[in-house]
């Protein structure tokens, strides 16, 4: 009540009481002044211990209410606290503790049989081998881009933004030529080198053409093909929920070399889809160290549309994915939206087939919004791969943070979510909160790490 309040109810009270002193002796005769004095008194009495009953009772009830939500803020903050004093005692025992799982390497043994035995399964060693063989045919019947593809497969477009392809940052949308061009040389490469290869902001004279192409099919012979890996986020809590993984051919002078030197050479010699299941199998080898050690993350894995396509291998492929149902839940398999455009139809009865099984797909390399997010969804596409560059520009203009919020709303409508990739600083970071983005990745979260853990 307020003070105000308070005020008035003492004042009618008070003039209730005046009224009856003064009015009861002329109402009643036989009552004299004394008597109304009296009765007056006993009026004001009353009304004192009522109104003041009263506004005991509601600072009562006041106070019974705020006590229940500091009790429920003491229950929070303990279980917070709770928590925190967990992870401290985590982070004071890890010395102690094995190391990190994804990233421990156990004794080589000395024959390498052994060591590739190691690493994979006899089971995919065997499949891996069998498809080593079959590399030649493989290489004849890889699919070819598309020269003359100006159009996008239709299912990626949703007919608004006024029917127009609306590229990110204004840009128009690249011929299918030019984006497969770019992809083979540098979308692979510029920012994941620069993390993973240490830092280099331009590409060296490096190894020939020759020697990465022998170093890549000594790597493939022997299953030796180098996981790297590197966190994706929960944002704004920062909480790591899955890996995206990368493929690295060490040279036998121990040199890593990534995939802005191999990818050409590998695709012109018809190796990519030996690469793609090498990284498969390490990826499946991982998960199961990790499920030993009571830890589960999902694994992002890149696949080119060679690998999709290939009558050869494919087959194969799916029966190995099909006998390991389990990993469903776990595995994403990537492509960049250059390849969909430009390979879907060769494609899609491989998607088809991992679809059935249960697999979700990542769309990775945007470079226009007007997505057909129900489409996508319906073809099991969980999420979106966004660049923080394109994010931030965009969000300097009006228009482009409607776009922004009009691209967020459409995906989690159709249960797709975006994941802002190349997160470099906190700054970056900051800008992107005024968005709902449900993850982020980058080096702010943790670069690439290379993984050695065997079975």
């Amino acid at each position: 009540m307020s003070f105000v309040l308070h005020g008035l109810i003492v004042l009618t009270y008070l003039g209730v009481s005046l009224a009856v002193a003064l009015a009861l002796p002329q109402a009643i005769p036989a009552i004299g002044s004394e008597v109304a004095m009296f009765a007056a008194g006993g009026i004001l009495i009353v009304s004192t211990l009522l109104h003041q009953g009263l506004t005991h009772a509601a600072q009562v009830g006041r106070f019974t209410v705020e006590l229940q939500a500091l009790k429920a803020s003491g229950v929070a903050l303990r279980n917070e606290l709770r928590g925190a004093r967990g992870e401290l005692k985590e982070l004071a025992e890890r010395p102690m503790m094995a190391a990190d799982p994804l990233t421990a390497a156990d004794d080589d043994p000395s024959d390498e049989s052994q060591a590739a035995n190691g690493v994979l399964g006899r089971r995919e060693l065997d499949l891996l081998r069998t498809l080593f063989s079959q590399l030649p045919r493989a290489a004849e019947s890889a699919p070819a881009a598309n020269d003359q593809a100006d159009e996008v497969e239709p299912f990626l477009l949703s007919g608004g933004m006024d029917g127009r392809l609306a590229a990110v940052g204004g840009a128009a949308a690249p011929t299918m030529r030019a984006a497969n061009a770019r992809r083979n040389v540098t979308d692979e490469s510029d920012y994941r080198r620069h993390l993973v290869v240490g830092g280099s902001e331009s590409i060296p004279a490096g190894p020939s053409d020759a020697a990465v192409l022998a170093a890549t099919r000594d790597a493939l012979e022997r299953a030796r093909v180098t996981l790297f890996v590197q966190p994706i986020v929960s944002l704004p809590n920062r909480r790591t929920k899955f890996y995206e993984t990368y493929s690295r051919i060490r040279a036998t002078d121990g040199e890593m070399i990534g995939p802005e030197r191999y990818l050409r050479v590998a695709s012109d010699a018809g190796l990519i889809a030996a690469i793609d299941n090498n990284l498969l199998f390490r990826c499946v080898q991982l998960m199961r160290r990790l499920r030993k050690h009571e830890r589960t993350y999902g694994f992002f894995c890149n696949v080119s549309p060679h690998t999709v396509s290939d009558d050869t291998f494919f087959p194969q492929f799916v029966e190995f994915l099909g006998n390991n149902v389990e990993l469903a839940g776990e595995i994403v398999f990537e492509f960049t939206q250059a390849d969909i455009e430009s390979h879907y139809p060769a494609i899609a009865p491989g998607l088809g087939e991992l679809q059935r099984l249960g697999y979700r797909f990542s769309l990775d390399q945007l470079t226009r919004f007007d997505l057909n997010m129900k489409a996508l969804a319906d073809r099991h596409f969980r999420y979106i791969k966004l660049d923080t560059r394109k994010m931030l520009e965009l969000r300097a203009d009006p228009e482009g943070r409607r776009r922004i919020e009009r691209l967020l709303n459409e995906a989690r409508d159709a249960g797709i979510a975006p994941i802002v990739e190349k997160i470099e600083t906190e700054r970056d970071l900051i800008e992107l909160l005024d968005f709902p983005f449900p993850y982020g990745q980058g080096y702010l979260f943790g670069a690439p790490k290379e993984s050695r853990a065997r079975e």
